[in-house]
C-alpha cells in the first residue's frame, strides 16, 4: 500500500528555556507544514529505521518573514510500520529528524 503523497506535519517543539522574546526564526509549538513525500513508502517492504525525505509545499511565515521556504527538505525515520492485511489499513509512524532550508 502506498502512502498519500501529501502530509501535514504539526511540530511539537520543546519549550524554550529563555525568558526573553523568542528568536524570530523559532517556529512556535503546533506550527504546521504542508509536505510532499519524496521517498516512496511501501508498507510491505518498509522497516522501522528506514529514512524517508519530504519537501515543503507551502512557505511558513512568522512576523512577516518567510522562515521555512517552499522546497525545504525534511528527513524522517519510520518508527512503526504495520503492513495492511485483508480488510485492514496499513499504519506508519514517522519521527521527523531535520529540516534543511534550500
Amino acid at each position: 500500500m502506498r502512502v498519500h503523497s501529501l502530509l501535514l506535519l504539526t511540530l511539537a517543539l520543546a519549550p524554550c528555556a529563555q525568558t526573553q522574546s523568542p528568536d524570530p526564526y523559532t517556529l512556535a509549538d503546533g506550527s504546521r507544514l504542508l509536505l510532499t513525500l519524496v521517498t516512496p513508502i511501501n508498507t510491505a517492504h518498509a522497516q522501522p529505521g528506514d529514512v524517508v525525505y519530504l519537501v515543503t509545499d507551502f512557505p511558513v511565515a512568522q512576523r512577516r518573514r518567510i522562515v521555512v521556504p517552499v522546497g525545504s527538505t525534511v528527513a524522517a525515520r519510520l518508527t512503526v510500520v504495520t503492513p495492511s492485511k485483508v480488510k485492514s489499513h496499513a499504519e506508519l509512524q514517522l519521527t521527523f529528524d531535520s529540516l534543511t532550508l534550500p
